[in-house]
């Protein structure tokens, strides 16, 4: 239990300043806080806490009864109240006692001390106040504050006060984190000068001071109140002296709250070298999952935190597998037991990491009252004995498989169903990987070779390492919803019709490349994650070259730009969803074709790097990506003709406030003529609505509200007859008024012994039943890179 002092409306957490004696000056409101930790709870419990405050004179100064709650699953929760006046000047000078009671039995007490603490009006700090440029002598009720705590850092130690003094941050009007963190040094002074002496030296607190620094003053100084010794030794720490991140303040104060509720951990980990000189967001996330763990069995925990393979460093996987376990022990923590003790994981491997964080989401698809997908699992024969390393690359596959195809489970762990096939790749920048293929059922010899070539071309492009050391693709039909492919980020489902010979290889490498690509691409939002993979399948079909102008996604149908599809509701397997794909890239495509190649390079690789990072300097919240992130990205240390370009393209697909760019359309006229030296006329080519009465549904213009779902552009020849059957390779573009061509197909014109003219029909348009979206259409088609047609229509509302 602890207090801090507020108004009639009491302080949020982040802008509490704790401590035991306030000043009769400035004190309004005494609340008090109460933390609790304990088990999991196995259902919501309400209770009522019974609150007395006696008085210096021992007297009963004010009763309460605050109703409180604790959730089921919860594992810890704070509850918090107070007494006092709108105005200071109102307490009793004094020692007040607070007590707390749960059904008459005492659970918590303390004390707080109101004092009678004046601001020296002379001597040293009358120089040192006539010094801070907002000085007065009526200052509100802040300044009080202020003044009162370097008047008490003066008291304890004249440097420190005249340290404190002379900060940006102290000379400004002093409110919020500023003045949170004068007073949090005050108390931290009392507790520990010397500890104070050096915080006062750290360079972060000479500039300003923002929330997560002035949070991490706090949990220093609330450290140092209960354990002096080991807020000393954390200050040693260089991610503790060099500044503040987010990650850092945020593993800090899990990392307290582990040497408050269980120091011999907190030992454990401190030794651990990977403590010492940041705080990643790996990292900081991992303590988390070890709290966690803590919280629901602290034996568990210690064994976790003794794996030989967290002790060097923490990766992403080995992260996830701590992550695995904390939902685990949630549900059931005999077998969390059961698998910490398994000797698979004494090796550490990254199959090994993905099968325990696959265990951990199928916790997460049973309800409150069943463990059925989880159970199941771990009832099976090829399980209850230990996993092994082979058998740990099918488990990595089973939460996926759970959800979308139970059936599928009992095959898989079935070693006499299954066949893996295996390859290890050298990677430039993340060194060997480990590819694993699982079928039940023969597959094509070219699906290890293509998906090889494109885990090693898409981190080429991207220029950072790639991100899971084991890529395990399983070839079932276990994927969600309607999709083709899903990326699990512990493993790839594809249909197994990618695995089959008569299904085109090259249709077979862009969907094995947009799904690797999701390794780097995915925990975002869908249109940054979606028209990401999707922009880069080309460059993963061939690192060398850019990529063709035609995209791959037809136009949105359903939003005008990206900010009104994220107001949508587009669940995957809706139409909707289909939009994250298509404006996605476009976004992506039209920032590659206006910036200079390594300019873009950089900032997508930015980009990604945000989302695992968060960068202080660059104005956006978190590592949750969005538009703010994607501007910040591709401007990064750009030139302002870089950064006006960036903002342009912004507005142009995210706001919906810059028009079209169609300066890229395919203006050169078409000509027939170049069929000529295959004596083939191309004579007619027009859009049809109907394909069974092509003349009569003839038209240039046709409303989407009418039309749904394909047309079809016919082609009509003529030649000399024809003696021996002959094909003419097409190709068929689709090009709208939002700029950019899309969609392109290879088709071919069939010619047969006899004939002297014939017609070729094409479909072009969504597929059936999707919307038209209404603007100007073009269809193009090549002829060996040529143009030899082109047809205009316009789709109205």
């Amino acid at each position: 239990m602890r207090f801090y002092e507020g108004g009639w409306d009491s302080p949020p957490q982040e802008a509490r300043v704790y401590t035991n004696v306030f000043s009769y000056l400035t004190t309004r409101y005494v609340n008090w806080e109460l933390n609790l930790a304990y088990p999991p709870q196995p259902e919501r419990i309400d209770y009522e806490i019974e609150v007395v405050y006696y008085s210096p004179d021992g007297t009963i100064q004010a009763n309460q009864t605050a109703a409180a709650h604790v959730k089921k699953r919860w594992t810890n929760s704070s509850r918090s109240w107070g007494t006092g006046y709108r105005q200071p000047l109102q307490w009793v000078k004094g020692l007040y006692k607070v007590e707390l009671f749960v059904e008459g039995q005492l659970i918590a007490s303390g004390e707080f001390d109101i004092v009678d603490s004046r601001v020296p009006r002379e001597g040293p700090f009358l120089e040192l106040r006539e010094g801070l440029p907002w000085n007065s002598w009526q200052p509100s009720i802040d300044e009080e504050k202020a003044l009162l705590a370097l008047a008490g850092l003066m008291e304890i130690d004249p440097a420190l006060a005249s340290a404190a003094a002379s900060f940006p941050w102290v000379k400004e009007t002093p409110k919020d984190e500023s003045l949170w963190s004068l007073q949090a040094l005050e108390t931290l002074a009392k507790e520990d000068v010397e500890l104070a002496r050096r915080v006062l030296g750290f360079s972060w607190l000479a500039d300003d001071m923002t929330k997560d620094e002035w949070l991490t003053v706090r949990t220093l100084t609330l450290l140092a109140v209960r354990d002096a010794a080991w807020a000393r030794f954390i200050a040693n720490f260089d991610w503790l002296q060099d500044g503040s991140t987010e990650d850092e303040r945020r593993g800090f104060t899990d990392l307290r709250a582990i040497t408050i509720e269980h120091p011999s951990l907190a030992e454990t980990l401190l030794s651990l070298p990977w403590l010492h000189d940041d705080m990643t967001e790996v990292e900081r996330r991992s303590l988390r999952y070890i709290l966690d763990i803590a919280r629901e069995d602290f034996a568990l925990a210690q064994l976790i935190s003794h794996f030989p393979w967290l002790h060097d460093d923490v990766t992403r996987n080995e992260r996830e597998t701590v992550q695995g376990f904390s939902r685990i022990v949630g549900k059931d923590l005999g077998l969390a037991q059961q698998i910490a003790e398994m000797p698979f994981l004494e090796i550490f491997k990254p199959a090994d990491g993905h099968a325990i964080k696959a265990l951990g989401k199928l916790v997460e698809l049973d309800d409150d009252e069943s463990s059925e997908h989880f159970q199941r699992v771990m009832a099976h024969s090829a399980i209850r004995d230990g996993i092994t390393n082979e058998e740990a690359k099918i488990v990595a596959t089973l939460r996926g498989v759970s959800e979308y195809n139970p059936g599928l489970v009992d095959t898989l762990l079935d070693p006499t169903q299954v066949t893996l096939e295996e390859r290890s790749i050298d990677l430039p920048l993340a060194g060997e990987v480990q590819i694993t293929i699982i079928r039940t059922r023969p597959g094509a010899e070219r699906t290890m070779d293509l998906l090889a070539q494109a885990v090693s071309n898409i981190e080429e492009f991207m220029g950072v390492e790639f991100p899971n050391r084991h890529v395990i693709y399983l070839l079932e039909d276990a994927t969600r919803g309607t999709s083709f492919g899903t990326n699990f980020g512990s493993h790839i489902a594809s249909l197994p019709r990618v695995d089959q010979d008569d299904y085109s290889a090259h249709s077979a490498f862009r969907h094995i490349s947009h799904e690797t690509g999701h390794f780097y691409w995915r925990g975002m939002p869908s249109w940054i994650a979606e028209g990401a993979a999707t922009f880069i399948e080309p460059f993963a079909t061939n690192t060398a070259t850019a990529p063709p102008i035609p995209l791959d996604r037809r136009p949105c149908a359903y939003a005008g730009n990206i900010s009104d599809l994220e107001s949508l509701y587009s669940d995957q397997g809706t139409p909707e969803f289909s939009c994250n794909y298509s404006l996605g890239e476009r976004l992506f495509h039209d920032l590659y074709r206006n910036l200079d190649g390594p300019v873009f390079r950089q900032g997508f690789r930015n980009l990604y790097l945000l989302s695992r990072t968060d960068d202080p300097k660059d104005q956006c919240e978190g590592v949750d990506l969005g538009v703010c992130h994607v501007g910040a990205a591709f401007k990064h240390d750009g030139t302002a003709e870089t950064a006006a370009i960036v903002d342009k393209l912004l507005a142009r697909w995210y706001h919906g406030t810059e028009p079209f760019d169609t300066s890229h359309r395919d203006i050169s006229p078409a000509d027939p003529s170049l069929l000529s030296a295959i004596q083939v006329k191309l004579t007619r080519a027009y859009i049809a609505l109907d394909r069974d009465r092509r003349e009569e549904s003839k038209t240039a213009r046709f409303s989407a509200s009418e039309v749904q779902g394909p047309v079809y552009v016919y082609l009509h020849f003529s030649y000399p007859e024809i003696r021996e059957e002959r094909e003419v390779p097409l190709t068929v573009v689709e090009y709208f008024a939002d700029g950019f061509a899309y969609r392109p197909n290879d088709r071919v014109a069939t010619f047969k012994v006899g004939w002297t003219s014939s017609r070729s029909w094409f479909r072009i348009g969504p597929s059936e039943e999707r919307r038209w979206v209404p603007g100007r259409y073009w269809v193009y088609v090549y002829h060996e890179g040529q143009k030899v047609a082109e047809v205009e229509f316009q789709v109205t509302p």
